[in-house]
């Protein structure tokens, strides 16, 4: 959690989302990131500062699941897919975070 927590504070100081004096970067690099982040946003459904938090994770990660109540990280379908493979079930459940069980049957 620490290392998500300060991967976020990192990004938003480098990103020029703090308020001057505290942003490095000029206006100019801001309206790009947010252009970058939408056009992201549209193609991929997650900003370039969640790509970025995915990667040092390595973990699927959207910050706007916060908002929804959600953990921000969780498994990447490749990761779910090996844990399912494992378990080696013909029914698999969810819990509420969304790690996987093996159904009774």
């Amino acid at each position: 959690m620490m290392r998500i927590i300060l991967s976020i504070g990192i990004l938003l100081l480098v990103s020029g989302c703090a308020f001057w004096p505290f942003g490095f970067l000029p206006s100019w690099s801001w309206m790009a990131s947010t252009g970058a982040d939408a056009v992201s946003y549209v193609s991929t459904g997650k900003t370039t500062t969640d790509h970025a938090i995915s990667a040092i994770q390595n973990e699927d990660c959207a910050l706007f699941r916060f908002v929804k109540g959600e953990k921000i990280c969780s498994k990447s379908n490749i990761q779910l897919v090996k844990v399912m493979y494992d378990m080696d079930c013909n029914t698999f459940i969810f819990d509420d975070l969304g790690n996987p069980s093996c159904k009774s049957d």
